[in-house]
């Protein structure tokens, strides 16, 4: 919301106005928008560090490249898919 209205709260009745209902959100939406969305939430659920530090913590290193992705996800609360896609965005995970 904020990043789209540029942080201004004299904006916010555009959400009702044209501006916002042509357009159309979906979760699983593939524009801009909803990749921006995307991002910061997993910023925001999974912070670098924290989530950098319970990744290597869930590291199993009797087999290579084998993170229990399950239980670092848990430990978020996110999806399995959600902890995946932040450990690669972070570059821990090809």
């Amino acid at each position: 919301l904020f990043l789209h209205l540029h942080y201004s709260t004299a904006d916010w009745d555009k959400i009702n106005g044209t501006e916002y209902n042509e357009t159309i959100f979906t979760r699983y939406g593939s524009g801009s928008i909803e990749k921006e969305a995307n991002s910061f939430a997993g910023s925001f659920l999974m912070p670098e560090d924290e989530f950098t530090t319970a990744f290597f913590n869930n590291y199993d290193s009797s087999l290579p490249n084998c993170v229990d992705i399950e239980t670092l996800s848990a430990r978020f609360n996110v999806s399995k898919l959600a902890a995946i896609v932040r450990a690669k965005k972070l570059g821990l995970i090809r």
